[in-house]
């Protein structure tokens, strides 16, 4: 979306399980992925990093504020129950 809108922003993607019930074992190591006990460090380290905003930053919230699209409209879960699912 940012390319198509002509900004060229460096933006660092994270998978993070913010549920502190969640385990996932035998999980692979990958630097992407953020575990609920790994969640506090990370609001730290981002906490340390300084940052500038700039006029070109607000264009950017306007323009995507401007985008949005209200209420999501996808909203219905489809109706199963629980028997009906297959493993895997």
């Amino acid at each position: 979306l940012l390319q198509e809108l002509g900004y060229n922003f460096n933006v660092e993607a994270f998978l993070v399980y913010i549920n502190p019930m969640f385990t996932m074992y035998q999980a692979p190591l990958n630097p992407s992925v953020i575990f609920p006990s790994q969640v506090d460090r990370l609001m730290q380290q981002l906490n340390k990093v300084p940052s500038t905003l700039n006029g070109g930053h607000e264009k950017l919230a306007d323009l995507l504020i401007s985008l949005d699209l209200g209420d999501y409209p996808y909203t219905e879960q489809p109706k199963y129950e629980y028997n009906q699912l297959k493993k895997g």
